[in-house]
């Protein structure tokens, strides 16, 4: 039947199948069957299960044959054609046939076959090196080999990591075929490779194996690269954590998979290469799809995509990998041997398009709405209760929603009814007296800030946790404890640092909130604010009183907030860490500083790198169960550079607060609390002037706090208003106008808050400042005014808004350089238009002795072609009305003559020689010319 021969009773597949399976042999003579066996080159390392085997015998039905295990095959021409049931129709060619006899002497088949082509082959993944053992068994001596360049590839990388990551692609290309290349000059290596499925094993192997060798360098650029986004994808994945199954609509089959799904998934960071990493993710897919009662999975094709997409969505959410963007990165960028079509390349797009489902935030807009406002589980049960619904059901209700009128008054009727029913007095213990007490007591209709739900949950915690900040002033007027725990030892500050509600945070700890209270985990507010990646209640936790909040406190586990900011890669929130004392010495359980929990190379960077501004306090290290500490020791009195020194750092954390147009943070640090948002908006910008300079009075002395920060207060010159003016945060620049803010204040190179404005073409700010009457013409320390600055930029809005308020067009900076040149330097034809209009001199010349028309023709290209035409047209019109007036001086002279009392008016010109001469016709053809060019009737000009 074919050249090709080997001894059957010699092949590995066949030897497996007598071993695990004889029964197969006498059931296929009886069903006058045949057994497909692949010939020995083609078969992969490893062994064979048992349930394999069914797909390689064959009995005869009504159209062809069907395998043991229900699919479909046909034989025609020397080739076997795969029908139904498998993943891949496709068809395998036959080399020889041989004859068998059982025991009964009854024969049978066997058809030799290229290549195996069940389920689990036909996309080569049983070729698949599993790990780096496999690849060491499989490379043997041959992996010294490739040991010297691994090496000089590491060497190189340092170097050169500083350069982009296609470059770092082509180079570990460039190592892998290296690499492949010097195996191939073996020569036993080099037949071995003739074979398809061999040269993929090597193929593979090197892959691995270089992969390996290099893994530590490669994978932490790549997590540097993706920081920022993998920073991002954390924050939002940890605040999905409270997310159900059911509410992603995940199928109760897949449901009882899923926590071996997890445990594969979480091995995914412990792999080394690419395909290591993919082979990861088919497994869990696989762990997904597996039945239940026969152990056998479901092929990957015939699995709804939208079930699979749900389930690794939860896996996701609940999985705590830290770098999936990072992962994905590795595996697209560094694999070499890609396909489109196979079953891994399936996998990976499906995880792919799960993350990025939950980066745009799709689920954040179904489930996460609701989690956020602590709707799912509360609404849950009150859509259970009766129409009889009790009124602390009803209170929770209206607190969840917001409601503040109903919340006030089912407070005030159980007020109302206390003081309603009077004791005898105090001490009475009469039957009358004791019944009302426990009635009260043990009365579901009263209402108190008290009241619990089946969670432990408090009034207070409901407010906390839904992000109601108005709520909470009513809650704790009313009596709630503000550091009330539910049963996991949770405080609503807890719940407010979890969800990111600042304004809450804010509150709760202006009311007394203990920012050391540890929950059932030992974990601080600060721990959750960190773990949730939310810098703000992170800063509020700092900012509100820096020696009180300990920032070095460990939990169960024995991370410090440090710890959990790094794993997670939240530098923004690191830093502020840093910056405040954090310690990097503290070691966890495991055994591990925060720089061992560094997700990537820049997060250890700012581990290494950021300084802390003050030193760690000893008890910061304490668990919660020796908790005491004594402030004693930082009792002593400030030294008057210290105090300076504080001052100064307070100062910075209100202009970074202003730079990250934090309103509420600001607000607070201002000590403007009591101001409701909706009267500041709906006020108009007034400059508030002082009474005197020294001046405290209660409308002055928001503005001047010598003592503390202020709305003048600056750091290297820069005020508030010059932060909020340079990023453009309008309603801060609003904020501090009407709060007294110096609007002309300088920085330390002269600039005002409208220099900047304008400098980074914040157009709404520059239209506030001006509205309080910000000085227009004031200079830098250039010389530059707001309109040259604009002129800079190139922003026309901006200059017209400026010219239209008073600004004057030819005033010139250091360099001599009005408006008009700076904006012929830059190109900006319609600005070099709006200046000309305005008024601006064509003839005024800078240091360099250059005119604007000077200036354009040094530029190049068609614009300058425009600029030209305007400046000579200026110049012209100029040129126009200067011999107007030098012809009504020569008149005017004249007639003086004529009067011998009236003595003769002298031009300050030198006369009109060169002036009125015989070019006086063509310089006018000139401008006629000129005018027609940019766009002006010859006839209105004439």
């Amino acid at each position: 039947m074919a050249v090709y021969d080997e001894n059957i009773l010699k092949n590995p597949f066949y030897q497996a199948l007598e071993k695990h399976r004889p029964d197969l042999c006498s059931r296929v003579a009886e069903l006058h069957g045949i057994i497909l066996v692949p010939c020995c080159g083609s078969l992969p390392a490893g062994s064979f299960t048992a349930s394999q085997f069914d797909g390689y015998v064959l009995q005869p039905a009504e159209q062809g044959y069907q395998t043991l295990d229900g699919k479909e095959v046909s034989i025609d021409n020397n080739q076997v054609r795969l029908g139904a049931g498998f993943p891949n129709p496709t068809s395998v060619p036959i080399l020889f046939e041989e004859t068998f006899y059982n025991e009964k002497e009854q024969a049978y088949s066997i058809l030799c076959i290229a290549r195996p082509f069940d389920e689990l082959s036909t996309v080569s993944v049983p070729y698949c090196l599993k790990n780096i053992e496999d690849v060491r068994e499989f490379l043997g001596r041959h992996a010294e080999k490739l040991d010297k360049f691994v090496a000089a590839f590491c060497h190189s990388f340092k170097e050169q990591e500083r350069k982009g990551l296609r470059h770092q692609i082509d180079s570990v290309n460039t190592l892998y075929t290296k690499c492949l290349q010097l195996l191939l000059r073996d020569s036993r290596l080099k037949i071995l490779a003739r074979q398809e499925i061999q040269m993929t094993l090597l193929k593979q192997a090197v892959e691995m194996y270089i992969h390996h060798g290099i893994h530590d360098l490669l994978f932490s650029y790549v997590g540097s690269l993706e920081a920022s986004r993998d920073a991002a994808f954390n924050k939002t994945t940890r605040s999905l954590q409270d997310l159900q199954q059911k509410e992603l609509g995940v199928k109760s089959e897949f449901s009882i998979n899923i926590p071996r799904a997890k445990r594969e998934l979480s091995q995914l960071n412990s792999c080394t290469s690419p395909q290591q990493k993919l082979l990861c993710i088919r497994k869990v897919v696989l762990t997904i799809m597996q039945s239940t009662r026969h152990r056998d999975a479901v092929s990957i094709e015939a699995m709804c995509a939208d079930d699979l997409l749900l389930v690794i969505l939860y896996l996701l959410i609940k999985t705590e990998i830290p770098n999936w963007m990072a992962n994905l990165s590795y595996i697209k960028n560094f694999r070499f041997r890609k396909s489109s079509k196979d079953e891994l390349s399936y996998c990976l797009t499906s995880f792919e398009a799960a993350v990025e489902y939950i980066s745009q935030g799709n689920l954040t807009q179904s489930a996460l709405v609701r989690d956020t406002a602590a709707i799912t589980m509360t609404k849950m049960k009150l859509d259970l209760l009766s129409q009889n619904a009790t009124p602390i059901d009803q209170l929770f209700e209206h607190i969840v929603s917001g409601n503040e009128a109903e919340v006030k008054r089912l407070l005030s009727e159980s007020e109302n009814e206390e003081d309603g029913r009077k004791l005898c007095h105090p001490l009475c213990s009469c039957d009358a007296c004791d019944r009302h007490i426990s009635g009260r007591l043990n009365d579901p209709s009263i209402v108190t800030p008290f009241s619990r739900d089946d969670r432990g949950y408090t009034p207070l915690h409901v407010a906390a946790i839904c992000g109601q900040s108005l709520l909470i002033d009513v809650l704790v007027s009313k009596g709630a404890v503000v550091n009330a725990t539910d049963y996991h030892a949770l405080t609503p500050l807890h719940l407010s640092c979890q969800k990111g509600f600042q304004g809450v945070t804010l509150l709760l700890l202006h009311y007394k909130a203990n920012t050391d209270a540890q929950d059932n985990n030992g974990s601080t507010p600060l721990h959750l604010a960190c773990m949730y990646g939310h810098e703000d209640c992170v800063k509020a936790l700092l900012y509100f009183d820096l020696h009180s909040c300990r920032l070095n406190v460990q939990n169960d586990k024995g991370d410090t907030p440090l710890h959990i900011a790094a794993r997670w890669g939240y530098e923004a929130i690191m830093e502020v860490l840093l910056e405040n004392g954090a310690s990097t010495l503290i070691h966890n359980k495991a055994k591990e500083t925060p720089l061992h929990c560094a997700l990537n190379s820049k997060v250890s960077r700012t581990v290494r790198f950021t300084s802390p501004s003050r030193s760690p306090q000893p008890s910061d290290c304490s668990s919660r169960r020796s908790s005491t500490s004594s402030m004693s020791s930082l009792s002593v009195e400030a030294t008057p550079p210290e105090t300076e020194r504080t001052r100064h750092k307070e100062v910075e954390k209100l202009l970074r607060a202003v730079a990250d147009g934090d309103m509420q943070m600001v607000r607070y640090l201002l000590d403007w609390l009591d101001e409701e948002p909706e009267e500041e908006e709906d006020s108009v910008p007034v400059k508030t002037e002082l009474c005197h300079p020294l001046c405290q009075c209660p409308s002055c002395e928001p503005a001047q706090k010598p003592d503390g920060v202020g709305v003048n207060s600056s750091a290297d010159g820069f005020t508030p208003l010059h932060v909020a003016a340079l990023h453009g945060h309008t309603a801060l620049v609003s904020l501090f106008t009407r709060h007294g803010a110096n609007i002309n204040a300088r920085n330390n190179q002269s600039a005002t808050p409208l220099h900047l404005a304008c400098q980074n073409s914040q157009i709404q700010v520059v239209s506030a400042l001006l509205e309080c009457n910000a000085k227009l013409n004031k200079k830098d320390q250039y010389g530059n005014t707001p309109l040259i600055l604009a002129c800079l930029k190139g922003n026309l809005e901006i200059a017209t808004i400026l010219l239209e308020s008073g600004a004057l067009v030819n005033l010139a900076n250091n360099q001599g350089n009005t408006g008009l040149h700076e904006a012929v330097r830059g190109g900006h034809v319609q600005l070099v238009d709006l200046l000309l209009h305005r008024g601006a001199l064509v003839h005024m010349r800078n240091k360099r002795q250059r005119t604007a028309l000077d200036c354009a023709h040094e530029t190049a290209g068609k614009v300058c072609v425009c600029m030209c035409a305007q400046l000579q047209l200026q110049t012209l019109y100029t040129f126009i009305y200067t011999l107007n007036r030098l012809t009504k001086i020569l008149l005017l002279q004249k007639a003086c003559a004529d009067a011998p009392d009236i003595h003769p008016v002298k031009p300050h010109s030198k006369g009109t020689e060169g002036i009125v001469g015989k070019n006086l016709i063509f310089d006018i053809c000139t401008f006629i010319h000129l005018s027609t060019l940019v766009g002006y009737d010859e006839h209105s000009i004439i």
